[in-house]
């Protein structure tokens, strides 16, 4: 009886999954997603750049339920906070990378923590 059960263990382990037939009739199956960090996956990107202090502060506007990337280039090293959310460093040909789902309405202020300066804010309506 142990050998008829082990036996039919290994040709389930061993066997591929069968696939559900498909007739011409049915819609054909959904089309992967690519990876979250593909650009155009976001509904909302922007690049700011830190190192230009002549610039008024950039807004970013994105609704709720927008998938956000915001990148924040410079020489650094530094750091910049994105409101109360998180904290990044970042320096030179190494970007601090914010990636998000707007889910809260509010305006998130970027601040260079160092200089305690804003560089732009992120408005979620």
């Amino acid at each position: 009886m142990l050998a008829i059960v082990g036996l039919m263990v290994l040709v389930v382990t061993v066997s591929p999954p069968r696939s559900p037939t498909r007739s011409d009739s049915d819609p054909p199956p959904a089309a992967q997603s690519g990876p979250v960090d593909d650009p155009d996956e976001f509904d909302v990107s922007a690049t700011l750049n830190a190192d230009d202090d002549s610039l008024t502060p950039q807004t970013i506007e994105a609704v709720l339920g927008d998938d956000v990337e915001i990148v924040v280039e410079g020489r650094g090293p530094a750091s910049v906070a994105l409101g109360d959310l998180e904290i990044k460093p970042f320096e030179q040909d190494l970007p601090a990378e914010f990636r998000l789902l707007a889910e809260t309405t509010g305006a998130y202020p970027l601040v260079l923590v160092d200089e305690n300066r804003q560089i732009g804010t992120l408005e979620i309506r």
